[in-house]
């Protein structure tokens, strides 16, 4: 698909959700509410980092994947009402699960520097620092919202 035919299909599919929301039945791991173009926006990256690492083989450049995770920014929480139910929700993970912009930055750009191959991928948010994360929460209160 290309770009407008992407927004086309996105465009199509958000007004079809929100007119037979009550009809359908959408399963809930293939479908988080709001997150459609995010989802896909995602999806298109991945696609073309991997085949901009099949055309670039065999030459001096590099095609690499930064997976940030979860970091604290004005994007991030600028859809989120935050004297709402919803944000105390999410905030408890954002908290978990999340990091500042100062701590992740130095990290990536040393992960950067540090690569010698193409196809590389630089993860600050691992599976196994998430899951400690959440084991360890309990006894490691973090507040990334406090001003």
């Amino acid at each position: 698909m290309s770009p407008p035919q992407l927004k086309g299909g996105v465009l199509g599919w958000r007004n079809f959700l929100r007119k037979d929301k009550q009809k359908t039945k959408v399963h809930p791991e293939w479908h988080l509410p709001g997150m459609i173009v995010y989802g896909a926006t995602k999806r298109a990256v991945t696609y073309l980092n991997k085949s901009l690492q099949k055309e670039i083989k065999g030459t001096q450049v590099q095609v690499n994947t930064l997976s940030l995770g979860i970091v604290v920014t004005d994007l991030l929480i600028g859809d989120y009402d935050t004297s709402s139910p919803e944000w105390h929700k999410v905030k408890k993970i954002f908290n978990i699960l999340g990091d500042k912009v100062e701590t992740v930055t130095p990290w990536l750009v040393n992960g950067i520097l540090a690569t010698k191959k193409t196809a590389t991928t630089v993860a600050w948010l691992t599976g196994g620092k998430a899951f400690w994360r959440f084991m360890s929460a309990a006894f490691n209160k973090r507040d990334l919202f406090a001003e």
